[in-house]
Parts: structure tokens; C-alpha cells; sequence
């Protein structure tokens, strides 16, 4: 799969084959994030070259359901500072794809059914799709899970990701596991923990190759592996565990600003960076971006119902089609710098009377 489908350049996943087996040149977030998800990369440098592609974006385009499987990737390659930027992401941009925005600006007091009524305004605000923090707070941000059937045998793989301390109370067939984490202000790991007495728990701490840890008070020789983490085993009882180190990353994630636009669904909306026509009941058109305060080109290509994909338009230029009741389901933007030649493939758009990239 990742000789046919992954982008080594770009390190993200395209969305599948054609039927003659050549990779579709379209890279969905989702297609990244499920690959993420099932641990489809070669080495831990792959799977951060495809973090790193997913951060790129700037923000979580993922459905709610969706990102229960994004949050899942990120954890399993030890992102989970993206992670947890994504979960707690404090933006009031309307739309943002973050429980975040669902507290502060839906008024839920429980998890939804979508990320705000601006993407379904009929949406429940108590459903089980919005609760993905509930699964990867635990397995994730502690990373507390069985690795042995009936949790005869576990691990806790600390992935704060900024968040300074924790603490949480897992209840297993062999009793409760309880964790209290704090990160020092020099960086330093203090754990407290208590194991069931007929469990054997792997500790997996973020540290430095040559570090120790210190076991209820007696310095401990640890394994270090590659992937920038400490470990050791420890059976039945309490312990407090110091040591490792950890960076305090408290940065958001931000809303792309520098790309403004235009679309038609009856009528033409201003030039926004969310220049869209949301309450209007209006299928969208056409389209047209700018870049905004940056130095450039947007190139953007849109899916037109029953025409597909559309070639390249740039800085402005009108992508879609008019007169032909063909609504939009999709559009691709990137980013590129003055001077790239831009293959424009078919035409970006189709009026009823003529086929031209301007109106």
C-alpha cells in the first residue's frame, strides 16, 4: 500500500487507485489519518512525516466520527501534542472541528452529534459519536491499555502533549489502575501509580538515551528505546516514579487566515476567510480565492456534480461552472510559490454558453 498510494514527497496518503491502477493525484485528510490510524507506515519517521502533513493543514477537517480514528493515529505514532491541540484547540472560529469550540461556543454540556449546527443544524447535542477524548485521554494521553488478554499483562505510555498534570483511575478485570502525573518546570516526569497486585505493568516514559529513573526512591537502570521513550516493567503495588523529560508545549493549532474567497449559490458572498453561504440553503457553484497578506499562488480545484474534477484555477480566477445546475462537493487548495508552473489539466470552468476560466 505504500509503494502504490503514499506521497514520500508530501508524506501524506492519496485517496486510491484508478481501476488501471494508477494512484488518484486527490489526498483527503481522511486517507492520512485512517493509514495513521492502522499503523500503515514503514518507520516511526514515516509516520511523523505523516503527522506533520495532517499539521500542515492547519486544522482537522475530519467528520466527528471521523477523528476518533485521526486522534488514534496521532497516539499511535506519538503525536500527541497534535493530539491534544486538537481536542482542546481554544479557537472561536464557528466550525472548528474541536471539542473546544463545541463547549464554548454550542452551549453542550455533553458531546454532539457534529461540531456545531453551522454543519448540522439539526444536530443531537447527546451522541456517542462526539466522545472519542473519553477513549484517547485514557489510552492515549496516559496510554493505559491491556497488551495481554484480560489484562493479565499492560502498559501506561505517557504522552502529555502540554498538558502539565493528570490524573486518572482505570478500572480492570484485576482491579484498578490509578495514575497522577506531573511534569516539574524543569521538564522532569514525576508518576504516581498503583498496579493491581496480579498485573505486570510496562512503564513507558518520555526521556533521553542514557537517563534513569528513580523507583520509590532507589535509581533504576531502564531500557531506552528509539522512538524518544524510557521503559521498564514493575508488577503489583505503588510506586512513585521520577524522571524522563518532557516539553511543555502549550502552542494552538491555527485557522488558516491567508486564504480569503468568494462563493455563488444564488448570489455572491464578500471576500472572507469564511466567504461562504451557510443559512442560505443555497447550493454553491462556483468559487474564488486570493491569498491574503502572504506572498504566492492559490491554485484550487473543484468536484462539480456528474463532471468530476476540474482543472487548476488560481488567485481569483473562477473555478466551477453557472447556467448548468451543477452544485459543488468539493474542493482542493493548495499553496504554491510565484514562478511554479501551474498544469491547469482540464478547464477549471464550464458555463452553459461557453467553456472558459473567466466569466
Amino acid at each position: 500500500m505504500t509503494q502504490k498510494v503514499y506521497n514520500s514527497g508530501t508524506g501524506r496518503f492519496a485517496d486510491g487507485l484508478t481501476k488501471a491502477g494508477a494512484r488518484i493525484e486527490h489526498y483527503a485528510q481522511h486517507a492520512t489519518a485512517f493509514a495513521l490510524a492502522n499503523q500503515v507506515y514503514e518507520n516511526q519517521k514515516m509516520a511523523v512525516k505523516m503527522a506533520d502533513s495532517l499539521k500542515n493543514e492547519g486544522i482537522n477537517k475530519m467528520s466527528m466520527y471521523g477523528t476518533f480514528f485521526l486522534l488514534q493515529g496521532l497516539y499511535n505514532s506519538n503525536q500527541g501534542v497534535l493530539a491534544r491541540q486538537i481536542m482542546s484547540n481554544p479557537s472561536d472560529y464557528t466550525g472548528s472541528r474541536t471539542w473546544a469550540n463545541m463547549m464554548y461556543n454550542t452551549g453542550a454540556t455533553l458531546t454532539t452529534e457534529a461540531w456545531d449546527s453551522t454543519i448540522k443544524s439539526n444536530m443531537s447535542y447527546s451522541h456517542a459519536w462526539g466522545s472519542a477524548p473519553g477513549t484517547w485521554l485514557i489510552q492515549g494521553l496516559f496510554g493505559i491499555k491491556p497488551t495481554e488478554p484480560g489484562w493479565n499483562e499492560a502498559e501506561i505510555k505517557l504522552q502529555p502533549g502540554g498538558v502539565e498534570s493528570a490524573s486518572v483511575s482505570v478500572p480492570t478485570t484485576k482491579g484498578k489502575i490509578s495514575a497522577d502525573y506531573k511534569i516539574e518546570e524543569d521538564g522532569t516526569i514525576t508518576l504516581q501509580m498503583k498496579i493491581p497486585s496480579n498485573m505486570k505493568m510496562k512503564i513507558i516514559i518520555p526521556g533521553t538515551e542514557g537517563q534513569t529513573l528513580r523507583i520509590n526512591g532507589t535509581e533504576t537502570e531502564v531500557a531506552y528505546n528509539t522512538e524518544g521513550y524510557l521503559e521498564t516493567t514493575l508488577y503489583g503495588g505503588s510506586y512513585l516514579i521520577t524522571g524522563g523529560q518532557s516539553a511543555i508545549d502549550n502552542s494552538e493549532l491555527k485557522e488558516c487566515q491567508n486564504i480569503v474567497y468568494r462563493s455563488c449559490g444564488k448570489d455572491w458572498s464578500a471576500y472572507e476567510t469564511d466567504g461562504g453561504t451557510t443559512g442560505k440553503s443555497q447550493p454553491l457553484h462556483k468559487i474564488q480565492m486570493r491569498l491574503n497578506q502572504i506572498d504566492g499562488n492559490v491554485k484550487y480545484s473543484v468536484h462539480v456534480n456528474s463532471k468530476g474534477w476540474l482543472g487548476w484555477a488560481k488567485n481569483g480566477e473562477l473555478a466551477g461552472s453557472s447556467g448548468m445546475a451543477k452544485r459543488l462537493e468539493a474542493i482542493e487548495i493548495k499553496v504554491v510559490p510565484k514562478g511554479e508552473n501551474i498544469d491547469r489539466g482540464r478547464n477549471a470552468y464550464y458555463s452553459k454558453e461557453q467553456t472558459l476560466n473567466t466569466e
